[in-house]
């Protein structure tokens, strides 16, 4: 397969805030990927800061929307696995660590399913026993948005990365 060039010109994201210059940097990939819905081999030829990026795209999204309930019932649970080390490589080592708590709280050893309803399934077990667990790591998510949104760490890392993102 021939790796697809999703990196942007630099001038796409001059003199924007932080947050913007983490959408605009992955925008294109957004668009082009299939993925979380359906599987999308292109996924593999990004580099590590695209992906990381990406990931933390949606899981974010999805966790600001409806909590780690919707993250972990949607299909982009897929990506739940990768947030942690996404978020440790983009130096979101708070959000790393809540990930990393909710995930293992999921499931044992924080080896969150990629199929759909293995997730669901470690989903309404969770639910069932633990729902104030997962609330309060929830709450402590919430808390890391407020000190420092991780869109803003993500456009630090856009710009501090530029051979990933930038074709120029």
């Amino acid at each position: 397969m021939t790796a697809q060039d999703f990196r942007i010109a630099h001038d796409r994201v001059a003199g924007k805030p932080l947050d913007e210059t983490a959408w605009i940097a992955i925008e294109d990939i957004y668009n082009g990927l299939t993925l979380p819905y359906e599987s999308d081999e292109r996924f593999k030829t990004l580099n590590e800061g695209q992906k990381a990026v990406y990931v933390l795209h949606w899981v974010q999204s999805e966790i600001r929307n409806g909590g780690f309930e919707q993250l972990y019932f949607n299909v982009t649970g897929r990506f739940a696995a990768l947030a942690p080390a996404a978020a440790r490589s983009v130096g979101a080592e708070g959000y790393a660590r809540v990930f990393a708590r909710a995930n293992g709280l999921l499931v044992a050893g924080g080896d969150v399913p990629e199929q759909h309803e293995l997730r669901r399934k470690a989903l309404r077990d969770l639910l069932a026993e633990r729902r104030d667990e997962l609330e309060a790591i929830e709450d402590d998510f919430f808390a890391l948005l407020s000190e420092t949104d991780i869109y803003d760490l993500l456009g630090r890392y856009v710009l501090k990365h530029p051979q990933d993102f930038f074709v120029d």
